[in-house]
């Protein structure tokens, strides 16, 4: 609906006018009326109608000094001037000043709607040329950054924008990556997708270099970040409805906020430099100049060997293990090294290590998983932290095979030995020698086995077998705490708190 706005210091006018036409068939509605000139400067700048409906001659202003003092106005409405017989003269004096036309009173019905209907025509028309030519605005502002940030814009017109109007301002790049927020290949869906959910900041977006570019005007970088954070969320939401298994860490880099046409180039400088570390951080949506870690430099790979790693790998050392990968970690994430350098690092310690499991254990090849399989992992991995779990699942899958000499029917026996000997000094290294496996690897396949810890499951036996003596006999606390496996004293106490929640002493007056 378009708005009208009626003007006229006569009561019976403005009601006449109201009610001769039906407004709304047309497409209109009325937004107010005003019974004097000032009245109705007020009314037009306050409730910016599309049509004024203007009496030429009113107390306070006249209709000329209406249209006079509206001429240099931005988003001036239309005005279809109201005049008497005797105001020919005005009424051609306020078409001059821009008015649509005027209209003789009294005013005749089929002769007002024709012209609303004429006016309607105009401002639809004058509205998609508008709008026409805003598109047309926009592209050449963003034609017109993506030079500037390309470095692709002439000397002489460079120098003309540093001292336009338009660059007196600060400026914030974020460079976004379509890979990393899940949507591939499919820049324009994100651009889109990142113009509506930003609609509330002061910004321009653009294609460049396979990335959207953000460009913030006037924002604080504390807001955008807020808005980072949000649009990150609601990324990871879609990919848990979806139930595609991504997880989206940082997809976003974001250059600090500078002034003028040379500020946003060095805004742009920073997010970029900042935009190859995405691939190192898993845990924060948007990365920044105060978020980057110091690096330290050059990556040593002789401090990472294959075969210290096997060492650990063929003992079953999973703390060693896990250890080398945290070590490892950190030498990555602190080094200046790309995506690729490291993906092509990880790629060639993998294929160094299976080599030497190979010579070492020959009897075991058929058993391992196909290294290609962990390859495409690596290859197709987004950030560090993957690449890094994918390493250490096969690590850890190696250990598994090396030491499984611990059939299911033995880890049986072994837990019934312990039952009937859990009285004695039993610890996982006895048990090993006993049955000739790897401790480590025993203790592992205890715990999937009775659905606890070797040593939770001794002591939950042995707190079950005092209590039957504090029960059944009168043997002294001492007494039972030897007979039951624990040589000290205090060490049964704490043990028995720990799972009755009360003394020795009380369990036995309880019971």
């Amino acid at each position: 609906m378009y708005q009208v706005l009626i003007c006229d210091d006569e009561e019976v006018v403005r009601s006449g006018l109201k009610t001769i036409i039906d407004w709304q068939v047309l497409g209109w509605e009325i937004c107010g009326e005003a019974a004097n000139g000032i009245t109705a400067l007020e009314l037009i700048r306050t409730l910016k109608p599309d049509l004024v409906l203007l009496d030429i001659k009113m107390p306070g202003l006249s209709g000329i000094d209406i249209l006079r003092a509206t001429a240099s106005e931005a988003n001036r409405p239309r005005f279809l001037i109201l005049t008497g017989y005797a105001d020919f003269e005005f009424a051609r004096d306020a078409v001059n000043l821009g008015a649509v036309g005027f209209m003789v009173k009294p005013i005749d019905e089929e002769e007002l709607a024709e012209r609303i209907k004429d006016i309607t025509v105009l401002i639809a028309k004058e509205k998609e040329i508008s709008q026409q030519l805003a598109v047309v605005t926009q592209l050449a502002q963003k034609d017109l950054y993506s030079q500037i940030l390309s470095g692709n814009l002439e000397p002489e017109r460079y120098q003309q924008y540093r001292s336009d109007p338009s660059f007196d301002r600060d400026f914030q790049v974020a460079l976004i990556s379509a890979e990393l927020c899940g949507y591939g290949d499919r820049l324009r869906f994100l651009e889109k997708a990142l113009q509506d959910y930003f609609s509330f900041l002061k910004h321009e977006t653009l294609i460049q270099d396979n990335m959207v570019v953000m460009i913030f005007f006037d924002e604080r970088q504390e807001v955008i970040l807020r808005y980072m954070e949000q649009f990150h969320r609601r990324l990871n939401y879609h990919e848990k409805r979806k139930d595609s298994g991504l997880h989206i860490g940082a997809f976003a880099s974001l250059g600090e906020g500078h002034h003028g046409l040379a500020g946003l180039e060095t805004s742009y400088k920073e997010a970029k430099a900042l935009y190859s570390r995405l691939f190192f951080e898993m845990d924060i949506p948007c990365l920044t100049l105060k978020k980057a870690p110091p690096l330290t430099g050059n990556f040593n790979s002789l401090a990472f060997s294959a075969s210290e790693l096997l060492s650990f790998v063929e003992i079953y050392d999973t703390p060693k293990i896990d250890k080398f990968f945290v070590r490892l970690r950190d030498a990555l994430y602190t080094s200046l090294l790309h995506q690729m350098d490291v993906k092509k690092f990880c790629i060639t310690f993998l294929m160094e290590l299976r080599s030497l499991v190979f010579t070492r254990h020959p009897e075991k090849e058929l058993s391992f998983n196909p290294a290609s399989d962990v390859i495409n992992v690596i290859i197709g991995s987004r950030y560090l932290d993957e690449v890094l779990d994918a390493l250490h699942a096969y690590v850890n899958g190696l250990a598994d095979i090396l030491v499984s000499e611990v059939p299911a029917n033995n880890i049986l026996k072994i837990i019934q030995y312990v039952r009937n000997n859990y009285n004695k000094d039993l610890k996982l290294e006895t048990l090993g020698q006993i049955f000739n496996c790897n401790s480590a690897y025993l203790g592992k396949r205890f715990k999937e086995q009775t659905g606890e810890s070797f040593n939770s499951y001794l002591d939950r036996l042995r707190i079950e077998a005092a209590k039957k003596l504090l029960k059944t006999t009168d043997l002294k606390i001492y007494q039972i705490s030897e007979m039951v496996g624990y040589s000290s004293v205090d060490y049964f106490f704490t043990k028995f708190r720990k799972y009755e929640h009360m003394t020795p002493r009380m369990y036995r007056a309880k019971y």
